[in-house]
């Protein structure tokens, strides 16, 4: 019995967004145990990294302001 590869695709979170990645391709991940893909993920750009870090920034105020029981 042949079964499909079990596949998740991911994309970029950013600013609590899902977002496809800036060039719009992706990669698979294998497992080195066995070879299998177990996930095909977005390739991120510069931009989506530098994206990625403003967001944080403009998060941590609000973040630090949260009291620790409540993160």
């Amino acid at each position: 019995m042949t079964t499909e590869p079990r596949t998740i695709p991911t994309d970029c979170l950013i600013g609590g967004v899902w977002r496809v990645g800036g060039d719009d391709d992706r990669f698979d991940v294998q497992d080195p145990s066995t070879g299998e893909t177990i996930a095909s993920v977005a390739s991120a750009t510069v931009e989506d990294g530098l994206a990625a870090v403003a967001a944080a920034h403009d998060a941590l105020a609000g973040w630090a302001a949260t009291p620790p029981r409540e993160r």
